[in-house]
Formats: C-alpha cells, structure tokens, sequence
C-alpha cells in the first residue's frame, strides 16, 4: 500500500498557509477600502479589496476542510476502538469454548461465525478486500495470561502512521501514538519473553507489514 500523508502534518501545513493567508486579506482589505487609498486610486483599491475578499472565502473553505477532517479521523479512531473491543468479546467467546485459549488467528473468528469480516477492518482503509483483516494478533494467549498484555492491535498504515489501539488480554483497549505505542509493545516483548522464554507470534492474515 502507498504511503500515505499523516493528518497532523498535513493540518499543521494547512494552517501555514491559511493563517498567513487570512492575515494578508484582512491587511489588503483594510488598506483598500481606506478613504485616503481610494482617493488616490479607485480602481486598483476596488481589484485589491475583490482579490482580498477572495483569499479570505478561500482561507474560510480551508477552515471548514480542516475542522471537517478533524472529525472525521476522530469518528474513524472511535469505530476503529469499537472493532477491537468486539473482536476482544469474540476472543473471549472462544475461549470460553476451547478451555481458556483464544483461537490461533483472527480468520478462525469469522470462519466459525462468531465475528462477521467488517469487524476486522479498519474504517481508515478506504481500498477493502473481502475477509480483508486490518490487525495483528498475538497468537497463542489464553484468558489466563496477565491482563496487561497486548492481544491485538493495528497495523502501521492504519491511521497514517498517526497512532494505533491495542487491545489487551482482559478486552479492554487503548489508543496510543505511534512512539508510545512502540513502547508499550516492547514492554509487552520482554514480559513475555520472560515468562515463556521465547518471542511472541504476531499473526498478519493477509500478509501486511
């Protein structure tokens, strides 16, 4: 998949432009429709204050472009939060079937019908293929396993590289920036290495790095 531009730095350029924008019109607008300007130069005040206004529509569009954004990446990182937490009640679903295990692979929870695919799809990805999974999983957890640890999570492209949610053993879920959330998977790293003394399985089932 292409990368993709992150949203903070796309509004953070929006705003370098729009701002110093916005400051321009106002100055061309106050300067044009100055009497002491317009007596000296009707037209050029009026072509100045007619462009002036047009920046300020555009800076205004601009605004409502971004706020709109804003929203939208809010509500896409809170259905991404309610995916995890489903399929965390499905792990447990299972589990409470298998003696405690949670399934090998997040395909086994669509192929046993106990999550239907678009649960497992990240409402950031636009381009989806059927059955498509958007998550890593930790396979080889069980419902004993400490609370803390990390079950599942997003895949890097997820949100733009923006941040990631987890999902934990005991179903709850978290959403982190992406050096935060790189901490708390190396922490999750070590406290399995040293209870198990291997590395944790990280599942991808369709193949995603």
């Amino acid at each position: 998949m292409a990368a993709q531009p992150k949203p903070q730095l796309m509004w953070i350029l929006r705003w370098l432009v729009g701002l110093p924008a916005a400051l321009v019109a106002g100055a061309l607008v106050t300067v044009s429709l100055s009497p002491r300007f317009r007596s000296r130069n009707v037209q050029q005040g009026k072509r100045m204050a007619i462009g002036a206004l047009l920046i300020a529509v555009a800076c205004l569009l601009l605004a409502s472009y971004m706020m709109a954004e804003l929203a939208r990446d809010r509500i896409r990182r809170m259905q991404c939060g309610e995916n995890l937490r489903w399929i965390g009640q499905a792990t447990h679903i299972y589990a409470n079937d298998h003696a405690g295990s949670f399934p090998p692979n997040l395909h086994t929870l669509i192929e046993q019908d106990i999550r239907e695919a678009s649960s497992f799809q990240c409402p950031t990805e636009a381009n989806r293929a059927l059955a498509r999974i958007d998550y890593a999983y930790v396979a080889g957890l069980t419902d004993r396993d400490p609370s803390e640890w990390v079950l599942c999570y997003d895949l890097p492209d997820n949100h733009y590289g923006h941040g990631r949610y987890v999902l934990f053993v005991d179903g709850h879920g978290h959403w982190y920036d992406e050096p935060r959330f790189q901490e708390e998977l190396e922490r999750f790293r070590r406290a399995f290495r040293e209870a198990r003394g291997i590395d944790p399985e990280i599942v991808i089932d369709n193949g995603r790095q």
